[in-house]
């Protein structure tokens, strides 16, 4: 099952089990005995989801964009003056950037959706110097306490840079590997490694000396969703799904598009993979 805000309490029959997971909002149970039962997933702050499900002998049974209601919605006025702003896969998370004039300083919000009052953020002097004075997209965001994003110059200079809440830093991501960079994201198990996809590459990059190491070659895109990377190989159009647990190791499986295959267009978008295989 997947649910909407993670980490949610799962009862069968009003026997509890352990939340859903804190990063990716799903959880599986198994051993179950074939028969009916009420699924009740729970989080303070909303209201409950409830269904009858009948578990089969010798199946799998998927319940998925299950989605709890905050019990008191309300409009609430988080940030004005906003840049840009982020949300992190699960919806439970936001990013926004407030560019003060006329220093040019850089305020980053991080906010907490199910407790908007619980927000935290800090303020980064001389935006209007270098890279950081043009106009700055967020790329993503972990929920401790790093942040990625990256500028583009007038001459369409691409610029990444490293967020860190804790030290109240931003430092330049230096590109060692040759090529275009089509996108940085971080490591879905441990922030302290970034994937980034240079050229036609797949990189696994160390934040603490920029070391970076090749994972993957022939990739034409690439996407994180649910804790696994997606790729495309550049040129079969295969979709891949591979584990990314250890940034040494990768175990893959793919699956062969049979009745109709991918192509990519100069200047079109990418085709956007959900983590569905079907």
């Amino acid at each position: 099952m997947k649910a909407s805000p993670a980490n949610a309490l799962v009862s069968l029959d009003a026997k509890k089990y352990s939340a859903t997971s804190r990063f990716s909002g799903t959880k599986f149970i198994q051993n179950l005995l074939p028969k009916e039962y009420t699924l009740e997933i729970a989080k303070a702050g909303f209201i409950s989801w409830k269904k009858k499900i009948k578990i089969e002998e010798q199946k799998t049974s998927e319940f998925k964009d299950i989605i709890l209601i905050p019990q008191t919605p309300k409009d609430t006025l988080i940030a004005e003056s906003v840049e840009t702003f982020f949300t992190n896969e699960n919806g439970g998370l936001l990013v926004a950037l407030i560019r003060i004039p006329p220093s040019g300083d850089l305020t980053f919000i991080r906010i907490n959706l199910a407790n908007p009052q619980g927000s935290d953020s800090f303020t980064f002097r001389g935006g209007l110097h270098g890279a950081l004075s043009n106009p700055i997209t967020i790329d993503d965001a972990t929920l401790e306490d790093k942040i990625l994003i990256h500028s583009v110059s007038p001459q369409n200079k691409i610029s990444y840079f490293l967020v860190n809440f804790e030290s109240m830093n931003i430092e330049p991501i230096p590109i060692k590997a040759h090529g275009t960079v089509h996108k940085i994201l971080f490591h879905p198990q441990n922030q302290n490694f970034l994937i980034a996809h240079i050229k036609n590459t797949l990189w696994i990059v160390k934040t603490s000396d920029y070391s970076f190491t090749p994972l993957k070659e022939g990739v034409a895109f690439f996407t994180i969703r649910n804790a696994q990377g997606f790729l495309v190989e550049k040129d079969t159009n295969t979709i891949i799904g591979f584990s990314i647990e250890n940034p040494n190791e990768t175990r893959e499986r793919t699956l062969t598009i049979a009745k109709e295959r991918i192509f990519f267009q100069r200047n079109l978008p990418a085709p956007y993979l959900d983590g569905k295989f079907d």
